[in-house]
């Protein structure tokens, strides 16, 4: 039987950690066509890159699969060529964001055998199959690099999942979960966190769509539902997390999961920690009502900018006033609700950086998370800084694209320095205004205990651990 061994890398300085939902499905698809798959969640485990081979015993597996966002491909990297080292027979397989927009830099490492491009269910089943069989057509699997004897080839781009009903539910009995994964932002444990959809139709330029696609594709309610089922009968779990992006886009299949949760009778709390869109929430608030009276009680919004023109600088295809009335929804249906800032995008200035802050303190939001913006590979925002003058990257070493850790970059009107020091004010005027404080106290809530401690946590990093000044 073809074994199969899956490695998610330790992500440096990450306090919550969530069962990589990514890897659970390949899991399950792999194991529906009778593949033997482990899987070390280096993460979890809290284990250095070094000890992750020494897990996997003296017995070489068939195929090595590691996934790898830019944070973390130097982890990916390091852990694959010690695997290479130690079992030069294992094919070597390297997913994820970061390498499916630069599969080449992975390959020409020598110790990568293929990337995968895309989504991996479908392209991982095939690798398998095709290594079972020995079979030499290796061009004939979609969405995927490699590299022959002279160039890096490239076969046919793979389809997306049409039908995602169509996956097995995730492989969580291949974790230690749920004792190993328990984020601070909850209410009850256990928690679990699931996935309803994939793809963006959207084109905001700080993200790319390399994986899931531009098109928004969903699981049907009932087939959430059932998950949830599961979920609550196999672990008991006592709350669940959607991870999505765009969990809302489509209202009334929000609708239709809302009426299940009561006709199955299924009251838990739960949360939407992907966020929802603020344009939806603003046109749709009836969703948040009816989403709210069957246990929705916590979300984020991705607010990004209090300037308009910076909004339409990075097509975030939104606007000051929806932002704010989306706010006030959520707050009326007494949803916690915390708001994503960014600092540095294009067009960014002092003037632009004092706009987010006094805007944000205007609005009746729990809590704000401010981030530096990360020009990461594949992106709209990257392809600014390395193709035009207005702007400039100043490192290659993808250890450095951390939104917590300092600019990356600067703009010709704006230098690396001054940003830094910008997003550190933005995070002083926010929390320490008295207003906010008085508020704060105000607004306490000892079931939400564990969610102020990991704002102030999160706040005391980026203040004290990570100074960018």
């Amino acid at each position: 039987m073809t074994e199969i061994l899956l490695i998610n890398p330790k992500l440096e300085n990450a306090r919550n950690c969530w069962l990589p939902l990514g890897l659970a499905y390949i899991a399950s698809y792999l194991e529906r066509y009778s593949f033997k798959v482990r899987i070390i969640d280096a993460n979890a485990l809290r284990i250095d890159d070094e000890k992750v081979v020494d897990l996997i015993g003296e017995r070489p597996p068939e195929i090595v699969g590691i996934t790898a966002m830019t944070p973390y491909i130097f982890s990916a990297w390091k852990i694959a060529k010690s695997i290479k080292q130690k079992f030069p027979s294992s094919l070597v397989v390297l997913g994820g964001h970061h390498p499916s927009v630069l599969p080449e830099e992975s390959l020409k490492k020598g110790f990568i055998d293929l990337v995968v491009i895309g989504e991996g269910e479908e392209t991982m089943k095939e690798i398998a199959c095709w290594r079972r069989a020995g079979s030499p057509n290796l061009e004939e699997i979609k969405g995927i690099a490699y590299k022959s004897e002279k160039e890096i080839c490239y076969t046919e781009p793979r389809p997306l999942i049409e039908d995602l009903d169509e996956l097995p539910f995730p492989a969580r009995h291949l974790f230690d979960f749920p004792q190993r994964y328990t984020p601070s932002a909850c209410k009850k444990l256990p928690v679990a966190a699931i996935f309803t959809s994939r793809g963006c139709p959207y084109r905001c330029t700080f993200c790319h769509f390399d994986l899931f696609g531009k098109r928004f594709r969903a699981r049907t309610p009932e087939n959430v539902i059932s998950e949830i089922e599961y979920l609550i009968k196999t672990y008991g779990i006592k709350e669940f997390h959607i991870g999505d992006d765009n969990f809302a886009l489509n209202v009334e299949r929000v609708s239709k999961f809302c009426d299940l949760l009561i006709q199955k009778k299924i009251n838990l709390p739960w949360a939407c920690v992907g966020g929802i869109r603020i344009n939806t929430v603003a046109n749709y608030p009836e969703i948040i009502e009816k989403m709210a009276k069957v246990g929705f009680y916590r979300t984020s919004v991705g607010i990004e900018s209090g300037n308009q023109q910076i909004l339409n600088n990075i097509q975030k295809d939104i606007t000051l006033e929806q932002i704010q009335k989306a706010v006030d929804i959520l707050r009326k249906n007494k949803v916690f609700v915390g708001g994503y800032l960014m600092i540095g995008n294009y067009g960014e200035n002092e003037k632009t950086v004092e706009d987010t802050i006094s805007f944000a303190k205007s609005l009746p939001l729990d809590y704000v998370q401010i981030m530096i913006a990360t020009p990461y590979p594949g992106t709209k925002f990257y392809q600014q800084l390395t193709g035009e003058e207005k702007g400039k990257l100043l490192t290659n070493d993808w250890h450095d694209f951390k939104i917590f850790t300092g600019a990356v970059f600067e703009w010709n009107n704006l230098s690396k320095a001054k940003i830094d020091k910008l997003y550190r004010k933005a995070y002083l005027r926010y929390y320490f205004d008295p207003k906010f404080l008085i508020k704060s106290v105000l607004k306490f809530r000892l079931s939400n205990w564990k969610i102020y401690l990991n704002g102030s946590l999160i706040l005391f990093k980026n203040l004290i651990r990570y100074k960018t000044i």
